[in-house]
């Protein structure tokens, strides 16, 4: 299943039959239905509060995507629904829906479920995706103060899985702490659940609660982080804090050009260089909630040298006076239920999908990757009516650029001339492969070989 394929749906509701939360509609078979209740099972419930909670796992080699909605009333039970949205295979390297679609659309989405059993379009799911991401980042920055704790806790424990307490809107804060930890290490949590009661079971990098399960709970493999619980300050605090600071007065990209910190580099390296960079600061901003107006230092501030310790012990950079303590995140309404929802108006023709392939080219990382972003752009087209992809592929001023700074020039006509094919000519049921340049280029060349050794042999015949 490539990253642009349909969305297959299960809407789950209360089953007199089952007396519990079960499958009663679906685009899948019965058969498939009742794999997917069963791996599923889990996640479906996650907790008494009522509103809207977000949860996106890895099962069964595909994306999941859960939109949970409890209303208020008597019976909590009965009042759970549940949507869940089966996307693209884990092995593409931006499995679709992502992060950053699931969390500014998908509660919306059940708008769209058919009346009959077919898959929901992609294309369609996601046309509303810019206006959405535009409202998410302002929000994001706006209470960007609140991931401090996190964001430390995530440079100094990189990799490890997090449960955070929380009584903020968690979908903007899972936003923002995506974006800076994406920017600022290279990677973002992939597997999320905005709100669950527990944080026993294991399967997401990111899991937000209200409060803690209890003492009984103590087991759980994650690393918990309390906003309310005062620590001590160190260095990787002072790095959350300059991060965040940045990220909220949206200077954060400018604050990474003047670290030297670039898409290529390693963790352990990016870490180095912002650690390095807090030197080039007599007072870094301590984040207040404020926009930080402190400018980024040039780059021939940021000390080149190595800092005294790698491993930067946590008593390294602690301040000698009196830490702040923080302040609790001010309660918001119920769980989600004030994400903004929109309602996507229907298009004739998609282009936001080139939009995403170009995103996906930009954060490609090898040729080989490349490649692979262009056939499951094949495979979506595939999915389309004929001829109404060739207007927005020629239109599109950004796809070509980025195919010409991975490929070279010289390429781009062979990398498109698959799609270019399928939009031109309807009445082809089999349209060519999107394929690499080069081995068409040695099969050529083999195929010369063969025949001047064939003219030889010939020749030697005729001689003798």
């Amino acid at each position: 299943m490539g990253r642009y394929s349909e969305i297959d749906w299960i809407v789950f509701e209360w089953d007199d039959r089952r007396t519990g939360v079960g499958p009663v509609r679906s685009s899948l078979d019965d058969g498939a239905t009742m794999g997917w209740y069963e791996g599923l099972g889990p996640w479906l419930d996650p907790g008494m509060e009522s509103g809207i909670s977000l949860c996106r796992i890895m099962l069964n080699g595909r994306v999941a995507v859960l939109s949970r909605d409890r209303a208020p009333g008597a019976d909590s039970r009965r009042t759970l629904r549940v949507h869940a949205y089966l996307g693209g295979a884990v092995h593409n390297p931006s499995a679709m829906p992502n992060v950053r679609q699931a969390l500014a659309l998908a509660p919306g989405w059940s708008r769209m479920i058919p009346a009959h059993r077919e898959p929901l379009d992609l294309a369609h799911l996601l046309e509303s995706y810019s206006e959405a991401s535009a409202e998410f980042d302002r929000r994001a920055r706006s209470c960007a103060g609140e991931l401090a704790p996190v964001l430390s806790e995530a440079m100094r424990y990189p990799g490890e899985p997090l449960s955070v307490l929380s009584e903020g809107t968690t979908a903007f804060q899972l936003w923002g702490l995506a974006d800076v930890l994406d920017q600022v290490l290279g990677t973002l949590p992939q597997t999320f659940s905005t709100y669950e009661s527990d944080d026993l079971r294991p399967g997401t990098d990111v899991v937000f609660l209200r409060q803690w399960p209890g003492a009984s709970s103590r087991a759980a493999k994650r690393r918990r982080i309390d906003p309310r619980v005062l620590e001590p300050e160190d260095d990787y605090h002072r790095m959350a804090e300059l991060v965040l600071a940045a990220y909220a007065d949206d200077t954060l990209g400018s604050l990474l050009t003047s670290l030297r910190i670039k898409g290529d580099l390693g963790l352990d390296e990016r870490i180095r260089l912002l650690h390095a960079g807090l030197d080039a600061y007599t007072s870094p901003p301590r984040f207040t909630g404020q926009a930080s107006t402190s400018q980024p230092p040039s780059q021939a501030a940021v000390p080149a040298q190595e800092p005294q310790s790698a491993a930067m012990p946590a008593s390294a950079g602690a301040s000698a006076s009196a830490a702040v303590p923080r302040q609790a995140p001010a309660r918001r309404a119920p769980m989600e239920e004030t994400l903004p929802q929109p309602v996507p108006a229907r298009r004739s023709v998609p282009p936001y999908m080139f939009d995403t392939c170009v995103d996906d080219l930009r954060a490609a990382q090898s040729e080989d990757e490349v490649w692979a972003i262009l056939r499951d752009l094949h495979e979506w087209a595939t999915t389309r009516p004929q001829g109404e992809l060739r207007a927005p592929l020629l239109a599109h001023h950004l796809l070509v650029p980025e195919l010409q700074r991975h490929l070279g020039p010289g390429h781009v006509h062979a990398a498109l001339i698959g799609l270019m094919d399928l939009a031109a000519s309807p009445q082809d049921p089999q349209p060519p492969r999107v394929r690499r340049p080069e081995r068409l280029h040695l099969l050529l060349v083999a195929l010369s070989i063969v025949q001047v050794a064939l003219l030889l042999a010939i020749l030697v015949l005729v001689l003798t």
